[in-house]
């Protein structure tokens, strides 16, 4: 597996030379964070510098489980946009939250819907030349709303159901549901997993 850095990790107003020291510091590539504001500049300056590109989609403001036709027409339009964008810059993969429920009671209804648009999600991005990731998340403190996937079981089967390939953000897997073990995980997705997502804090 290639050691990649997400623009995360950086902040939002990092420069050109930033980028040329992950690159001397021996990343293959970087994951540019759409939600920053400088991300068009940043997947320029990624180019620039020979690196590989990868795209960690926007989600504020947007929900990928919304009832809401209005709301998903408005996400899928963005997402696409974003992912065409990728595409210009040769980009490789995608990184996906799958939104949330409005309320726990509407769960599986909103999983069920998560499960078709991810289908569909990852139909459009092939055809792009653009690998889809899901990525795991946490789960809403006040159980009023439920995020998705932020239970292993519904993770697994939207990964395998949709033919998706895996995020594993570490940080938000010590606070999963049936998280398990580390290990066990790497090892029970080691054939969708394609990327690690390691938060290093002082």
């Amino acid at each position: 597996m290639k050691r990649w850095i997400s623009t995360w990790s950086i902040g939002p107003n990092a420069e050109l030379a930033h980028f040329q020291k992950i690159k001397e510091a021996g990343f293959a590539g970087v994951e540019i964070w759409c939600e920053h504001k400088r991300a068009l500049v940043y997947l320029e300056y990624a180019r620039q510098c020979g690196l590989e590109i990868g795209m960690h989609l926007p989600f504020h403001d947007l929900n990928f489980a919304t009832p809401d036709i209005t709301v998903w027409n408005h996400t899928e339009k963005v997402l696409i946009e974003w992912m065409k964008k990728l595409r210009e810059y040769e980009g490789v993969h995608a990184t996906l939250h799958g939104g949330y429920a409005w309320a726990s009671e509407e769960r599986d209804e909103a999983i069920e819907k998560v499960k078709k648009r991810l289908t569909a999600m990852a139909a459009i991005a092939a055809e792009l030349g653009v690998e889809l990731l899901l990525e795991n998340l946490i789960v809403g403190r006040l159980n009023y709303s439920h995020h998705i996937a932020s239970h292993f079981s519904e993770w697994k089967s939207l990964l395998d159901e949709a033919n998706v390939k895996a995020c594993l953000d570490v940080g938000h897997l010590l606070v999963m549901k049936e998280n398990g073990s580390y290990v066990y995980l790497v090892n029970a997705f080691l054939s969708s997993l394609l990327e690690i997502f390691i938060v290093l804090l002082k």
